[in-house]
């Protein structure tokens, strides 16, 4: 009988094919622009990982947290808060968290009221200096008078149950020049504010033409973001 050998010799594999080990993603990081800004500057924050809401925490350097001044599908805008320095910026959303840096082109006291010139890009208009009734909407409009070298600015806002009123003194020292803040004091129902720490920038002082400020302070203080403006003009 013949002899039958068997080769039992390895063989190319010719089963199924599988893919390579997929890399892993990189992680979805935290953005912001612009990254250079100072007290005021409108940024823009996203994220491909997190889904924007009012409610998130957006936290800055300086201890400062504010929730977004509104939000798309993609992401949150907000105004560099007064107490911000540079840092990072932090946001917080439904357990999720990311941090990226900023640059705060600002240096001033967090523990004082500071006046100084407008540095925003976005000029101010009268459209910016209408204060909206707190518990109503309702549109308001300043008074504003000259007498002498002061100048006032003045709002009053009625409730059913209270009133609002806001007074903001200066004194010229003639045109070009940063005038002196002489009283500014939100009395109403239930509180009585003062700006007591924050920054006043002013862009236009000239009392025969245009009168333009705006205040920065702390998120609870009722004159954050409060913005005058006036043509003497008109």
């Amino acid at each position: 009988m013949p002899l039958v050998f068997l080769n039992l010799s390895c063989q190319d594999y010719g089963g199924p094919s599988y893919p390579e080990p997929l890399a892993p993603e990189p992680p979805k990081r935290l953005a912001v622009s612009p990254i250079y800004c100072v007290i005021g500057t409108p940024i823009v924050l996203s994220h491909e990982g997190f889904h924007p809401e009012w409610y998130d925490a957006i936290r800055f350097t300086g201890n400062v947290e504010v929730h977004p001044d509104s939000t798309d599908s993609t992401s949150w805008y907000v105004r560099v808060p007064f107490g911000a320095f540079s840092g990072y910026v932090s946001l917080k959303s439904e357990g999720n968290h990311d941090s990226v840096q900023i640059t705060v082109l600002e240096f001033y006291d967090p523990d004082t009221l500071e006046m100084l010139w407008y540095n925003l890009d976005i000029p101010l208009t009268s459209q910016d200096a209408i204060i909206y009734n707190p518990l109503f909407r309702w549109p308001h409009s300043w008074t504003v008078t000259k007498r002498s070298d002061t100048v006032s600015f003045y709002v009053e806002m009625e409730y059913p149950n209270g009133w609002d009123r806001v007074t903001v003194l200066f004194r010229d020292n003639g045109s070009g020049k940063l005038p002196t803040l002489l009283l500014a004091e939100w009395r109403g129902f239930p509180g009585y504010w003062t700006p007591q720490k924050g920054l006043l920038k002013i862009q236009d002082w000239d009392t025969s033409s245009i009168v333009s400020a705006i205040f920065f302070t702390d998120k609870y203080n009722a004159f954050n973001s409060l913005a005058l403006w006036h043509d003497f003009r008109q």
